[in-house]
């Protein structure tokens, strides 16, 4: 006992022991309280560590801390998902060798801008673990104790791959819409020279007997006529201006005609061998698509031909029922042209096979295809109520097969354009067209054919004749594309002063891109021969006539 304590009375020291022990159990009172809203303190960090994690796991970004030397200290879920390298593989290790970072700026360059802004942010190429290159936009920043030391860097990479993926697809997209834009006005204006040529031939055949000197020469003037305008079909179908027109025509024939083409197309140490099966099947089909099947799959062959081999055209007729195995072209049973194209060339793996035909999918290098040739096939094929396959070996060529309904139409019973058909007339037409030899084509083959013609050069010009005109118009024939006034709004507005009158539009493009349900009009495809372009004017009016 304390000699203070020995100063007082006993009841004192009890007192004082008293007041002492009170004290001192108000202190530990507080300590425990402060002790306590530690504890509390340290839990809620924990709830707000595990919310932070768990949200930083939601992302798919891929969260990584890393210490000064750039060693993985912390990984997300989004990482394991976006390198496949799992949590406990990657802590510890280098990011550098881990990803195998590659970017256009220096590593030691990306450092200093992080110790001077404590921030970066930049595209980095980084490799999976399966080997796969990423495109990623990498988000850096330098981690901060509370003393404002550096402890590490932030990395947050989100993966650009996708997206610069379809962002290439749209720019090929809109560069291939540009083309088709072009292509589809080459195609409308060739149409015109192309009516005026072969017009001109069809007129002047007649006036050539069997063994005349020029004859010759002007039917090779109209067959040429007639490939050129096959060749703008294709270009109208390349721009989606043109819908299919299928007809009943003989394949043998279309591959044949395709043949010195394709002669041109290969080079001279391919061998193009064709077997054509006997007889003459008839499909029903555009002709122009099915030639472009052809030279698509012979450009592909010969791509993959480059030390020379052999192309391989064969048609067969195939009958699909219970004798013949199903395989990959399952098509129902039912009578098929069957159409093979084989090469001698290096083959496919089975991971391209399955993804040839997908558009804008290529095994070229970049800058030498669009990837849309076998997708083009593909549908053309698949428009044209056929079945397409495809075997292919690395090493053994490829050869693709095409099964194609067979017509109920035989060559026999094909209908044939007949020479003596009532095509001559008097009455008055009104021609309105801009391009002058088009017109003058037209004019003199109606003058010919004893028509009278009012000639106008655009809508504004026809509407000045139909009201300077006191006559009867029996019909009027236009174009739809014109300067000043369009063909559709001429017909309107001819409708309005001369009702009941029939209408003949003309145009390069098809008719799917003029037609309106508010307008009675009737449509020729350019070009034209001057029999067909007869006949219709004459249908319209005998049609007229009949009716009224």
């Amino acid at each position: 006992m304390s000699k203070s304590l020995l100063r007082h009375s006993p009841e004192e020291v009890i007192r004082m022991l008293q007041d002492e022990l009170t004290e001192t159990n108000r202190e530990v009172l507080l300590l425990t309280l402060e002790l306590e809203k530690r504890v509390a303190d340290l839990e809620e960090a924990n709830r707000q560590l595990r919310r932070h994690t768990e949200l930083i796991n939601l992302s798919s970004d891929a969260v990584i801390t890393l210490d000064a030397n750039r060693i993985v200290t912390g990984w997300s879920r989004g990482a394991e998902e976006m390198y496949g390298w799992m949590e406990v593989e990657a802590i510890g290790r280098s990011a550098q060798d881990l990803l195998r970072t590659e970017c256009a700026i220096p590593l030691e360059e990306i450092d200093a801008q992080l110790h001077a802004k404590l921030r970066w942010n930049g595209e980095m190429i980084h490799t999976r673990r399966d080997g796969k290159r990423l495109t990623v936009d990498s988000r850096q920043a330098v981690l901060s104790d509370s003393l404002g030391g550096a402890l590490g860097i932030l990395e947050i990479n989100r993966d650009l791959t996708e997206r610069q993926h379809l962002e290439e697809q749209l720019r090929q997209s809109q560069k291939l819409e540009s083309v088709g834009q072009l292509a589809g006005g080459v195609a409308h204006d060739f149409n015109n020279l192309l009516t005026v040529i072969s017009g001109y031939a069809e007129m002047m055949l007649p006036d050539l007997p069997p063994g005349h000197s020029n004859r010759e020469c002007v039917e090779e003037i109209s067959l040429a006529a007639s490939r050129a305008a096959a060749l703008t079909r294709q270009l109208l179908a390349f721009s989606r201006r043109q819908a299919a027109e299928p007809v009943d025509l003989v394949l043998n024939e279309v591959v044949r005609n395709a043949e010195k083409m394709l002669r041109r197309l290969i080079t001279p140490d391919i061998q193009l061998v064709l077997s054509l099966e006997p007889g003459e099947g008839v499909i029903h089909a555009d002709r122009g698509h099915i030639e472009q099947v052809i030279m698509n799959l012979a450009v592909n062959a010969r791509d993959a031909m480059r030390r020379g081999g052999k192309l391989a055209i064969e048609t067969r007729r195939v009958s699909v029922d219970e004798e013949f195995p199903q395989t990959s072209l399952t098509a129902p049973p039912g009578e098929y042209l069957m159409l093979s194209v084989s090469d001698t060339g290096t083959g496919m793996t089975p991971e391209v096979k399955v993804r040839i035909f997908e558009p804008f999918f290529t095994t070229k290098e970049k800058g030498n295809g669009t990837g849309l040739g076998l997708s083009t096939v593909y549908g053309i094929v698949k428009q044209s109520r056929g079945w397409i396959s495809v075997d292919s070996e690395p090493g053994l060529g490829t050869t693709f097969r095409i099964l194609w309904p067979l017509s109920k139409v035989s060559r026999r019973q094909a209908p044939k354009v007949t020479a003596d058909q009532h095509l001559a007339g008097d009455e008055t037409i009104l021609l309105a067209e801009d391009e002058a030899g088009v017109r003058r084509f037209m004019r003199q083959v109606l003058e010919r054919y004893g028509y009278h013609v009012l000639e106008a050069g655009n809508g504004q010009e026809a509407l000045q004749l139909v009201n300077g005109h006191q006559g009867t118009i029996h019909l009027l024939l236009t174009d739809v594309i014109m300067p000043e006034l369009g063909g559709l709004e001429l017909a309107e507005q001819f409708a309005k002063v001369r009702p009941g009158i029939p209408v003949l539009c003309m145009s390069g493009y098809s008719d799917r891109l003029w037609r309106r349900n508010d307008l009675s009009v009737h449509f020729l495809q350019k070009p034209f021969a001057a029999g067909t372009f007869l006949k219709e004017i004459r249908k319209l009016l005998d049609s007229r006539a009949e009716s009224g």
